[in-house]
């Protein structure tokens, strides 16, 4: 980051920024390598998984590091916190970001490169087993994310927190009930469609009125087909991210479902109509994320429903499935007085330990390859199960977030690319029009880079 006058201008820009959904709780550190007494300052997230877990690592650190404070600020609006703290040159020295950031405040450290590199971390000794580093802890493919590693070096600047699976959820016990196993490729998809349009039951549903939420599915095919890489070039708007033939083979599969695969009447669903016609079996799969069995646990469903997760279906059978990973992050920020500190917090962050609290206190998974297994037992029934597709070796991770469209921009991706989807799933637009409106868009946002 730039010191200086540059810097002084950016500090005092984001002091008037609409302050991100963040939170920051007051708690005890820990000590790295000096025995004089040192003072952690952490910046939290406190949202959907609630405060307890925090208190209770933060206590574990301390009392694992003696000569340590942390002092832990923690609140669904933490942006409103600690932004006046960062204008005054009061930064703190490690963060739990949402991960939506609705607000732009990590977003404009992103640009700003006021996030140190934390490569080294990951490349080091992890806290429980110093023969294994932090980066063989991580769940397969995640840090290929532009999301971890976001300036396309290869360097990780974000650390993966928590981590859930979206995908084609789907109702097990029904599958159980038929004998029917789970389709690969879009070929075997759709026959497995053909064989329950014979019982009255659709391969797809979706909510029209959202029909973004096929991104939960169709970015994990992309990976799938083209690889990781091809999924970070439509998330950085590269030119030709879309239009291109690996892309428009998947794009072709898919589109493939207007064709008498999706349950009549989708198109005029929200998304928990739909995820409700899902659990009534008048569907197959829905595309969605791990939070529908919690969003939907009041719902009516069908004798002997459990929900489960399956990935996005492939091109060919020799391809590696995917399925699409999301969740929040840390960061340590680069002014902060004590990244060393910072960095083994991290590393304690990922110990079994922390692990296991987290998923007792807050029903919640760490993104670690083996966090299923520790925590099973722990979570609940339904998080596990649709957790485990996770735990998969035969299933790699690709995490599909769009980058922030520069100062400006009016372009709002999202709507771009998911809005015409219902036209173009009924044959109203051709996918050549859809991929066509894609670059577009995308051009107009490289136009402000």
């Amino acid at each position: 980051m730039k010191k200086g006058k540059n810097h002084l201008v950016w500090v005092l820009a984001l002091a008037m920024m609409l302050f991100a959904p963040l939170a920051l709780c007051a708690s005890p550190s820990s000590e790295t390598t000096s025995s004089d007494d040192q003072v952690l300052d952490i910046a939290v997230f406190g949202g959907g998984y609630g405060d307890e877990y925090w208190y209770e690592i933060v206590e574990l650190f301390e009392e694992s590091h003696p000569g340590v404070t942390v002092n832990m600020q923690i609140s669904p609006t933490i942006g409103q916190i600690i932004t006046p703290q960062i204008a005054a040159g009061n930064w703190p020295d490690f963060m739990c970001c949402n991960g939506n950031d609705t607000q732009g405040l990590i977003t404009t450290m992103k640009r700003e490169h006021a996030i140190a590199d934390i490569t080294d971390v990951f490349d080091g000794p992890s806290y429980d087993d110093p023969s294994v580093t932090v980066r063989e802890q991580m769940m397969n493919g995640l840090l290929d994310s532009r999301k971890y590693a976001p300036y396309g070096d290869g360097r990780i600047y974000f650390a993966p927190f928590n981590c859930g699976p979206t995908g084609l959820v789907y109702n097990k016990t029904l599958f159980e009930k038929n004998g029917w196993s789970l389709p690969k490729t879009w070929d075997e998809f759709y026959a497995l469609g053909d064989e329950a349009a014979k019982q009255g039951i659709s391969l797809f549903t979706y909510p029209g009125i959202y029909p973004y939420y096929w991104e939960h599915m169709l970015f994990a095919a992309v990976a799938a087909h083209c690889g990781v890489d091809a999924v970070n070039a439509m998330m950085s708007y590269e030119e030709g991210s879309w239009d291109n033939p690996e892309v428009r083979e998947v794009l072709e599969a898919f589109v493939k479902a207007g064709q008498g695969y999706i349950l009549p009447g989708s198109e005029a669903l929200n998304h928990t109509q739909s995820q409700s016609e899902l659990m009534m079996d008048h569907a197959l799969f829905i595309s969605t994320g791990n939070w529908v069995a919690s969003e939907m646990a009041d719902a009516p469903r069908t004798e002997g429903f459990e929900f489960a997760m399956a990935p996005a279906p492939t091109v060919s059978d020799d391809e590696s499935s995917f399925i699409r990973n999301d969740g929040d992050t840390f960061i340590i920020p680069a002014e902060a007085k004590d990244q060393d500190l910072a960095k083994e917090f991290l590393r304690f962050l990922y110990s079994e330990e922390s692990v296991k609290l987290f998923a007792e206190k807050s029903n919640g998974v760490y993104a670690l390859a083996d966090a299923l297994e520790m925590v099973e037992g722990i979570v609940s029934d339904e998080v596990y199960q649709m957790y485990s597709v996770n735990n998969d070796p035969s299933v790699s991770t690709v995490v599909a977030v769009l980058d922030a469209v520069p100062d400006g921009c009016n372009v709002i991706p999202n709507d771009v690319i998911w809005n015409p989807v219902p036209d173009v799933l009924s044959g109203r637009m051709t996918i050549d029009q859809w991929v066509d409106q894609i670059e577009a868009a995308y051009a107009e946002i490289r136009s402000y880079m």
